[in-house]
């Protein structure tokens, strides 16, 4: 039901938004694209976006040290952006022999649930993807603030 509940929460932003390929399927061994949407802020009156990010790893090299940071597109650079990852992983890894176990904690791509980014670091600089299996993926969420 959590997951229903997160596409409910997102699908207006892929059904209206700006799709944008990130790294191709075609061309890596790990996919990734993101929708933006733009809507009107009828308290504050003015427009704000969202988008929502998708990041997957296609059965390739799963190294994390191997993978480039992902670079948004299609953002505000002077805005500023809180980024939600709604479904954690449940997987780390062990740093003594990097052996991939299972956690109760919940274990995040940013290291936190809600991180707050400025639109040119995530479209510059990027975010760090660390994926631990072959079939790992994320979601993130982006609302301007």
């Amino acid at each position: 039901k959590s997951h229903i509940k997160i596409f409910k929460s997102i699908r207006h932003i892929i059904y209206q938004g700006d799709l944008y390929r990130l790294w191709s399927p075609f061309t890596t061994n790990f996919c990734s694209w993101m929708y933006v949407k733009e809507s009107y802020d009828e308290c504050k009156l003015e427009k704000k976006q969202e988008a929502v990010v998708f990041i997957f790893n296609n059965a390739g090299n799963f190294w994390s040290n191997l993978i480039p940071r992902l670079t948004l597109r299609g953002l505000r650079p002077k805005s500023k952006y809180k980024v939600v990852e709604p479904i954690p992983n449940n997987l780390t890894r062990v740093p003594a022999n990097l052996q991939v176990v299972h956690t109760k904690e919940p274990v995040y791509l940013l290291d936190q649930r809600t991180v707050y980014m400025s639109g040119d670091t995530l479209m510059n600089v990027g975010i760090p993807v660390h994926f631990l299996t072959r079939d790992d993926s994320f979601l993130l969420q982006l609302t301007e603030t």
